[in-house]
């Protein structure tokens, strides 16, 4: 017998019910094979929604780079500094700081040389203006070589000048998104990312066994791995080094253009 969904109240209600428990199947296999698909990436069901951090190509910044590729968080370019804290890993938040420890030292040497500079132009350009007209026996510095000191301070000052403005821009680079020169390697930030994904992804699980119907309302399955105890992954393995693919690590989605 067909019944009319549109003719009375009652047939709607009736049409809207049977629509609801033919949905029923459908929806548990669909979650099924969302736990499945958990499972086979070593996720819990609660953390394989989370947005992940990725490399990929920056095709717009704000500021000038020279390294296009960039660590990525929602399409939000990430420092190296920035990076090397959300992992915790010490020896290369160590780098990502070295040349700030020396920046005073080269801004002092560079202020230091360009007012050497200076003064060594002033004195030549005073000589050669003094010898300006006088017999060659009569001049106390020949003019070729008064002439030489004035320029000569004039290169040396202007390169004092770019010691100072370097020494404070390029340890700051570090520390900008997008960076403009990376000063870890691509196989480091690589090993980051994946470390950074991790945490999320242990955290997310570890919230979900407290809560017996997990984040999302799914029960958490206990055969799925949830990673290093209390979401801990802020120090690399004994056995891998900082500069190589941690072979146990998450994939990392790695979009850019090598």
């Amino acid at each position: 017998m067909l019944i009319d969904c549109t003719n009375t109240t009652t047939a709607s209600a009736i049409c809207t019910l049977a629509l609801m428990v033919l949905a029923l199947p459908s929806q548990a296999q669909a979650q099924a094979q969302e736990q499945a698909q958990a499972q086979e990436q070593g996720l819990c069901p609660s953390a394989q929604h989370i947005p992940q951090l990725t490399i990929d190509k920056v095709t717009k910044p704000a500021v000038p780079i020279i390294d296009d590729w960039q660590p990525m968080f929602r399409g939000v370019a990430l420092s190296d500094a920035q990076l090397a804290e959300l992992a915790k890993v010490d020896p290369l938040i160590d780098l990502t700081r070295a040349e700030m420890g020396t920046r005073g030292t080269w801004v002092y040497i560079g202020l230091l040389t360009a007012t050497v500079g200076a003064i060594l132009s002033s004195v030549g350009w005073y000589l050669y203006g003094n010898n300006d007209g006088k017999p060659s026996k009569e001049q106390s510095v020949p003019v070729a070589g008064s002439l030489s000191m004035a320029l000569g301070g004039l290169i040396l000052a202007g390169g004092g000048t770019l010691v100072v403005a370097e020494a404070i821009q390029r340890p700051l680079e570090p520390h900008l998104a997008p960076t403009p020169e990376h000063r870890l390697s691509r196989e480091q930030v690589r090993q980051l990312v994946a470390l950074v994904n991790q945490q999320l992804y242990s955290e997310v699980c570890a919230a979900a066994d407290k809560n017996p119907h997990g984040i999302d309302g799914t029960r958490p399955d206990p055969s799925v791995s949830r990673g290093a105890p209390n979401g801990e992954l802020g120090t690399l393995p004994e056995d891998v080094d900082a500069t190589t693919d941690d072979a146990g690590a998450a994939p990392v989605p790695d979009t850019a253009v090598k």
